[in-house]
């Protein structure tokens, strides 16, 4: 009975990590500057990346803590997450932060802002499936 549990407590703070990686940890002239320069996207995706993997690691340690479960780590999955999340986040925001960048200076406001809307869809649905191919 405890295990769907852990999963969902996982991964809600799991998203709450990726809402203040991909916001809050994100500086305005970075978000500006991926949509046209790769190093400021790969930076982005860098600490995004980082940031997202340590909320998993310190949700794992909270959540089986909790529960009185031993915590182990598998350093392969820790790598293969990393990469993995890194590389479709590259993907992801290397199309909608030029789109996203196409539709504001074009006025497209409500195209801006689906885009925006979808780009989050996306990173969380990769989030959740990632985990879940490594950690279920």
């Amino acid at each position: 009975m405890t295990e769907p549990i852990i999963t969902l407590s996982i991964i809600v703070i799991i998203l709450l990590f990726h809402w203040v990686a991909d916001f809050v940890v994100q500086p305005r002239s970075m978000a500006e500057n991926k949509s046209s320069v790769i190093e400021v996207l790969s930076m982005h995706c860098l600490i995004y990346t980082l940031f997202l993997t340590s909320g998993l690691i310190l949700s794992m340690i909270a959540v089986l803590s909790y529960f009185s479960l031993p915590i182990t780590f598998n350093m392969n999955q820790l790598i293969l997450f990393f990469s993995l999340i890194y590389l479709l986040h590259f993907i992801t925001d290397y199309i909608t932060s030029r789109l996203t960048k196409k539709y504001y200076m074009n006025g497209k406001i409500k195209k801006f802002w689906n885009t925006i809307g979808f780009d989050q869809w996306l990173h969380t649905s990769q989030i959740i499936v990632v985990y879940f191919l490594l950690f279920t």
